[in-house]
């Protein structure tokens, strides 16, 4: 009874204190996104940027150490603030019933004491819950989220690796060796800004291939900690071009690798490549647009982006169907004017038609949609049909 009561004080500290770090991450890295938009000098600035890199990397990496003993951790603390928000949610539309008169005080409590006990026993605790299991992992990975057959046929096809602590993983200027999804473990990114990366970021809209983007800036040196269910080389594997980071193991960790031949399989199919497009252009609409402090309706509409890519085949878009438009990779012109805009940006809203600009070969863009209303508009014709790898490993054999 005595030990019970002690590891139930124990879970019920480490899982508050897991929450408090990750808020703390979160929170630092909003104020990471807002620090460019600040009227103040650029030296404060860069030193702002570097107090809030170093507080958090610290903050980071403990969260990643906690989580290598306790894999079951993150599943916890979502699990019950997912179960907070659904009750808080219900709690608030009862007393929005009944301040417009259609339920009386008497009947709103008694419901909010019947939702209270119902809360209290389904607070999980962390005995009662296991690690997930590598297909879990894969499925929480955003291009292949719910997809649990295409899931399964990767883990089939893939290989597992494990390194030491201050292993390299994926070595500055490496060339792209295919995607490591992490299982355990932590790993220690770090980008080195060079004169070419941001040569060909400033005059091509290249982005560096790097996993992380902390408030897109390019010109300092940049560290974060990668733990379960991350993904290192994604950018690397996905546009086919040497590592512009370089990743170490920062405890042992355990990992699938996916080839880069089985992701140029995957690339083939049209809306698996547009759906990993979506996820590495998610986390840079997710910065421009709080930087730009857009509505944020706007931002939850993310998810419901469409990636357009401009090429030679498609050189213009027009951009009446979405409220924001963010260029990803490459450079685009006002088709109407003579304005340039380079990645990563936002497109300004007065422009509504872009076409590609003509030394370049492709511009990835991101278009969110108006309402969510418009997204069969945003999707329309251009849906594509779902490939399963299954399909397109039995393409790559009849060639």
């Amino acid at each position: 009874m005595l030990l019970s009561a002690v590891d139930y004080l124990i879970d019920k500290r480490v899982i508050f204190g897991f929450e408090v770090g990750s808020s703390f991450v979160a929170v630092q890295q909003q104020v990471a996104r807002v620090l460019p938009v600040l009227d103040i000098p650029t030296h404060l600035v860069r030193e702002l940027r570097l107090q809030e890199q170093e507080e958090r990397l610290v903050v980071a990496h403990t969260l990643g150490i906690v989580q290598t003993d306790l894999p079951a951790l993150p599943t916890l603390v979502q699990s019950g603030q997912a179960i907070r928000s659904l009750f808080n949610t219900q709690a608030t539309s009862l007393r929005g019933l009944t301040e417009r008169g259609l339920l009386d005080y008497a009947s709103r409590d008694k419901i909010l004491s019947y939702i209270r006990r119902k809360r209290k026993k389904v607070n999980p605790l962390l005995k009662d819950l296991v690690p997930r299991s590598p297909i879990d992992i894969l499925l929480n990975i955003p291009w292949l989220e719910g997809d649990r057959h295409n899931a399964v046929l990767i883990t089939e096809q893939v290989q597992s690796a494990s390194f030491q602590h201050d292993e390299v993983i994926q070595a500055l200027l490496s060339p792209a060796n295919g995607m490591f999804v992490i299982l355990s473990g932590v790993v220690r990114v770090t980008y080195e800004p060079r004169e070419e990366v941001l040569k060909t970021l400033i005059e091509n809209g290249t982005l560096p291939t790097m996993d992380f983007f902390g408030a897109l800036n390019f010109e300092d040196r940049l560290e974060d900690f990668l733990v379960v269910g991350k993904v290192v080389g994604e950018m690397s594997a996905l546009t086919n071009r040497h590592h512009d980071i370089t990743a170490v193991a920062d405890t042992a960790v355990q990992a699938f690798w996916l080839p880069q031949t089985l992701i140029n399989s995957m690339l083939r199919n049209a809306r698996t490549r547009q759906l990993m497009w979506l996820a590495v252009g998610g986390r840079i609409a997710e910065e421009l647009l709080e930087q730009r402090q857009v509505d944020e309706k706007c931002g939850s509409r993310l998810g419901k982006a469409r990636v357009e890519f401009l090429s030679e085949e498609q050189p213009s878009l027009t951009l009446d169907f979405a409220e924001e438009v963010v260029i990803v990779e490459g450079v685009v012109l006002d088709a109407n004017g003579e304005d340039r805009f380079v990645a990563p940006a936002l497109v300004p809203r007065t422009v509504r038609q872009v076409e590609l600009a003509g030394f370049n070969t492709e511009a990835v863009l991101l278009a969110v949609p108006l309402r969510c209303s418009d997204i069969e508009t945003l999707q329309g014709e251009h849906e594509i049909r779902r490939v399963t790898v299954e399909e397109n490993s039995r393409s790559d054999s009849q060639d």
